[in-house]
């Protein structure tokens, strides 16, 4: 946990460092940070599964919840926190039938976001409907329960790659639906896949 907390610390002063100078020139230029303006959270349903690096097992879906607090920095580029957890995931067989005890996966993820359209300046689609890619690093645990090693749930440092897109209704309120894997750095949970859909609050 201690080279976790170093990674995370570190990532976050590199997003902010390299965030600066664009967000200040883009002040400068037109005082616009984007259509969040700054802080926003999300909250959102969440379907996600592990990835068991066995050919006779795998990890049946779980549901749970997402947490987001994020701040756009600047058009196009915003600094994320997420949290998200999914309860019910079992080991399932090649037959699928699912075997052992429930599990829940969790993923802590310090992420940096960019919306490539408004960062290329390009309009392609109507201004409110915003993609963006996103990458991250942290914490969680990956498992389907049960106590076989190659399934049980154990803690593991996590890099996150993701997309996705929002849809903001108005300046305070939208939606958004994301797709992420999370890449574990243990060798059979190898990691975690996850579909979030929820609502935005820009304050």
């Amino acid at each position: 946990m201690g080279m976790l907390r170093v990674n995370g610390a570190a990532f976050l002063a590199v997003v902010g460092l390299l965030a600066m100078p664009f967000g200040s020139a883009t002040a400068e230029e037109s005082g616009d940070k984007g259509i969040l303006d700054g802080a926003y959270a999300r909250l959102g349903l969440a379907i996600g599964w592990p990835n068991i690096d066995d050919s006779s097992v795998s990890g049946s879906t779980g549901a749970g919840l997402s947490f987001v607090g994020g701040y756009e920095v600047m058009n196009g580029l915003a600094a994320e926190v997420e949290f998200v957890f999914t309860a019910g995931t079992q080991a399932e067989r090649a037959d699928g039938t699912e075997f052992g005890e429930s599990a829940s996966n969790i993923a802590f993820t310090i992420n940096a976001k960019a919306y490539p359209l408004e960062l290329l300046g390009q309009d392609l689609l109507p201004e409110k409907i915003r993609p963006y890619g996103i990458f991250g690093m942290g914490g969680g645990s990956v498992g389907a329960g049960g106590s076989e090693p190659g399934i049980k749930t154990i803690g593991a440092f996590l890099v996150r790659f993701g997309g996705g897109v929002d849809w903001m209704f108005t300046s305070n309120f939208g939606l958004y639906a994301d797709g992420s894997y999370y890449v574990s750095s243990k060798d059979v949970r190898t990691g975690y896949g996850n579909m979030t859909f929820g609502a935005i609050y820009a304050f």
